[in-house]
Parts: C-alpha cells; sequence; structure tokens
C-alpha cells in the first residue's frame, strides 16, 4: 500500500509520514488527534484511518490484513472479487472478510467494536468464529459486537460516527461513485 495524503499527527512504525510513502509488511500507522490519513491499497482500494487511530497492515498467501488496534477506519473496496486474496479486518472482538464493499469500523474500546456494511456485502464473524454472519446493505446495515468473558454478543446498531459524505470522500480517491439506495 502507499500513504497518499495526511493531515495532522500521522506516523507509520513512530516516524513521521510522508507524502506517497510505501508501506511495507507489519508496518504500524498511527493517527492523532484531530488527524487523518489515506491509504491506496493494491492499487484500487481506498483506506481512511480517522483520528486517534492505530492500523498495523500485514499479509500472507491469501490475504491483506488490517489489524485495527484502536480509532476508525473507513474503506472502499473496489475489485477484491476479481482476486484470489481475502480483505481482513481484524480487532479484539471482530474478524471481516471483504471482496468488494464500502464498511466502515470503529474500536470503540477494548470490548466493544461498531461494524457497518455501508453498501454490498460483507462475511463478519467474532474472534470466536461462534457469530457468522453476512452483512448486505445498499444503504447502512451496522452492528456492534460487544466481548463478555469467553463469547462476543452481536447485536444491531444505530449508524453512528460516520455519514454518506465521509464514505463518498474515499470512494473518490479511486474514482468510485457510490450507489446509495
Amino acid at each position: 500500500g502507499v500513504l497518499t495524503a495526511y493531515s495532522g499527527k500521522v506516523t507509520v512504525n513512530g516516524k513521521k509520514a510522508k507524502f506517497n510513502q510505501k508501506l511495507k509488511q507489519n508496518d504500524i500507522i498511527t493517527t492523532g488527534k484531530k488527524s487523518f490519513c489515506f491509504l491506496l491499497i493494491n492499487d484500487n482500494n481506498s483506506v481512511k484511518l480517522f483520528e486517534n487511530t492505530s492500523l498495523q497492515l500485514s499479509d500472507d498467501s491469501k490475504n491483506t490484513i488490517f489489524s485495527l488496534k484502536s480509532g476508525a477506519i473507513g474503506s472502499v473496496v473496489k475489485r477484491l472479487q476479481k482476486l484470489t486474496r481475502n480483505y481482513v479486518v481484524k480487532t479484539s472482538t471482530t474478524i471481516a472478510s471483504i471482496k468488494g464493499t464500502t464498511f466502515f469500523i470503529k474500536v470503540e474500546d477494548v470490548d466493544n467494536t461498531y461494524f457497518c456494511d455501508c453498501n454490498g456485502s460483507i462475511e463478519v464473524s467474532d474472534v470466536f468464529n461462534k457469530n457468522k454472519q453476512t452483512l448486505k446493505a445498499t444503504h447502512h446495515k451496522a452492528i456492534r459486537l460487544t466481548k463478555s468473558k469467553d463469547k462476543i454478543e452481536v447485536k444491531p446498531a444505530k449508524m453512528l460516527y460516520h455519514m454518506d459524505a465521509d464514505m463518498d470522500k474515499i470512494a473518490a480517491k479511486i474514482g468510485v461513485t457510490i450507489k446509495w439506495k
């Protein structure tokens, strides 16, 4: 991936970020208060890290993996359905497998993750792989995953933390117009 734009305090592995900085395996990107950055992944997928976010990028033979430690990301995944790779987002409560969609995810705290399928289809499960489900949305379908002892509860949630305009800006970075219904 490439860090294509940023504002405010943004670091990669603890060092000040640079425009068009190439990202490597296991890099940790961090945004500060009132800061954000945009990443371009696999040349055609756009990711925005919102303020106070920490995200680690990694890769294995089948997956591009985003480990979201704190904060929030929004993403427009354009063409992974044509690839043999999965796009996986992990938090302390959630594992999401994405092939082409628009989504927003926020780590509310160590035990709670808010996840919104903004437009498209996403396979989501808890980290124990017990509550696996496919979310399908044309205009936002959100859930909250809450860790409680050795289980994770999944409940419907309202649309929070982001708006259509936020997702449209992320999509514009890769020349996509989201078809909201």
